[in-house]
């Protein structure tokens, strides 16, 4: 994970990303950048409903039913891993029974030194919640519920033919006899004996180009260099 300000810098005005480890840059380690989008954020259609019931049977007894659904449309079909949209229904139940209970005053008041006429009551309440997942049905193949991975389309690395630092030395091919390695060795530096000269260079199309414009059999010609369109 590189650091902003440290490993590199970023033009919020431009939308350029900057390198500062020359180290990294050398390296030619494939840099993978991710950005957030805010004009995506919010578009996504949510539907929340709920509701609750409750029915007194008497001055004791209440029992109450409860019943929520989240519901999320996806913006496409592919929905993507991790972000899924969800379509979750709740289902719960809740009783409270309270009653007043004078036998438990008079037992207190059997006790030594005790005399209350506070009134003692019994009360219970109880919950119990069942959550159904699911998901919109935009989404599902075959009745399932799917989440995209990856099509790999781009998976592709491009290296530029045009940068130094794509380029590296090859070994020579095995069965060179040449006089100067009659006897090869694998660790010798002799093993680099009578290699081709290659040079690279970026030179400016402005020595290329005249007034007289060069046909295709005069630029075959040049015996030093060769113009390469990338």
């Amino acid at each position: 994970m590189l650091v902003e300000g440290i490993d590199y810098t970023v033009n919020y005005q431009l939308g350029q990303v900057q390198i500062l480890d020359e180290s990294l840059k050398a390296s030619n380690t494939p840099i993978e950048v991710s950005t957030e989008n805010n004009a995506v954020f919010g578009q996504q259609t949510k539907r929340f409903t709920g509701i609750n019931v409750e029915h007194k049977f008497n001055e004791n007894f209440v029992l109450g039913g409860t019943f929520l659904n989240l519901n999320e449309r996806p913006i496409t079909q592919k929905a993507n891993y991790g972000t899924e949209p969800i379509n979750n229904t709740i289902v719960g139940f809740n009783g409270n029974y309270a009653t007043q209970v004078p036998f438990l005053t008079r037992l207190v008041n059997k006790l030594p030194n005790i005399d209350t006429d506070a009134e003692s009551n019994f009360s219970v309440r109880g919950e119990v919640a069942y959550l159904l997942p699911g998901s919109p049905s935009g989404t599902n193949l075959n009745g399932e519920a799917t989440s995209y991975i990856d099509d790999f389309e781009g998976s592709q690395n491009s290296i530029d033919l045009r940068s130094q630092q794509s380029w590296f030395l090859s070994s020579r091919p095995v069965g060179l006899n040449t006089p100067t390695n009659g006897n090869e060795d694998d660790n010798g530096i002799q093993n680099g004996y009578q290699r081709a000269m290659l040079n690279w260079y970026s030179i400016d199309p402005i020595f290329y180009t005249s007034q007289r414009q060069m046909t295709l059999q005069m630029k075959i010609c040049l015996a030093f260099t060769q113009v390469v369109f990338l």
